[in-house]
C-alpha cells in the first residue's frame, strides 16, 4: 500500500491480511521445522554444508540447532559444546558455541576458535563465521555483502536466506527481510506443509483442509 496517500478500507483489509499471512508463515516454519528436526531431518531444514566426520559432533549439532531454534539457547550451548568436544576441528560448531554464548568472553574465544579452524571447513561455512565476525566489529554492510554472497552459492537453504533477513532487517530495510523470509520458506520443505496455512490466512472466511 502507498502508505503517503488515503488508505481506502480494501487497501487496509489487504495490509491486515499480507501482515497476518507473514505471521502465519513464520509460526509454520518454526512448527515445522521443530518437528522435522525431532524426526530427524535436521539436513533438510538446514541445507548448509557441515564440516566434521564425527556423528556423535553430528547428533549434538543438530540437538543444539533444534533447541537455538526453538529459543533455548543454554540447551543449544550445551549440545554445541559436545559436538565440538567430539570433533575438536569443527568450525561450524564453534560458530554456534559463539552464537549461544552466555558473555561476550564466550563468544569472543570461540568466534575466535572457529575463525581458527575456518580453513578446513566450507565455503558456505566460512561465509558464516565471517559474517560472525562483522558483526563483532559493527560492520553491517559487510555483513549483508557477505550474506548475499552465501545466498548466491546456496541458493535453494532456507538458512541462508534467513541468515540474509537477519542482516536486512538490522539495516532496517524490512521489505527486503520479508522478501527473503518468503524465500527461505519457499526454498524448504517447509513450504508444502505451510502452503494450506499461509492460504487459509490470505482468505479469511475459506475453510481450512489443513490438519
Amino acid at each position: 500500500c502507498d502508505w503517503s496517500s488515503d488508505v481506502c478500507s480494501s487497501d487496509l483489509t489487504r495490509s491486515v491480511i499480507c501482515v497476518a499471512a507473514f505471521a502465519v508463515l513464520v509460526a509454520c516454519e518454526r512448527e515445522e521445522g521443530a518437528r522435522m528436526q525431532m524426526a530427524g531431518g535436521m539436513d533438510a531444514m538446514m541445507m548448509l554444508p557441515m564440516t566434521t566426520t564425527s556423528e556423535a559432533a553430528k547428533e549434538h549439532f543438530g540437538l543444539g540447532q533444534r533447541a537455538m531454534d526453538m529459543g533455548d539457547f543454554v540447551e543449544a550451548n550445551e549440545h554445541f559444546k559436545e559436538a565440538v568436544a567430539a570433533d575438536p576441528n569443527f568450525a561450524l560448531g564453534y560458530l554456534r558455541v559463539a552464537n549461544t554464548a552466555t558473555s561476550v568472553d564466550e563468544y569472543r574465544t570461540n568466534l575466535k576458535r572457529a575463525v581458527d579452524h575456518a580453513a578446513s571447513a566450507s565455503e558456505a561455512e566460512r561465509i558464516l563465521i565471517q559474517i560472525a565476525q562483522q558483526g563483532f566489529e559493527n560492520d553491517v554492510q559487510g555483513q549483508l555483502m557477505l550474506a548475499q554472497e552465501l545466498v548466491q552459492i546456496q541458493p535453494s537453504s532456507p538458512r541462508a536466506w534467513r541468515e540474509l533477513a537477519s542482516v536486512q532487517a538490522s539495516l532496517g530495510r524490512q521489505v527486503d527481510a520479508r522478501t527473503s523470509m518468503i524465500k527461505a520458506f519457499t526454498s524448504g520443505n517447509v513450504a508444502r506443509v505451510c502452503s494450506t496455512k499461509l492460504r487459509d490466512a490470505s482468505s479469511p472466511g475459506r475453510p481450512s483442509n489443513s490438519r
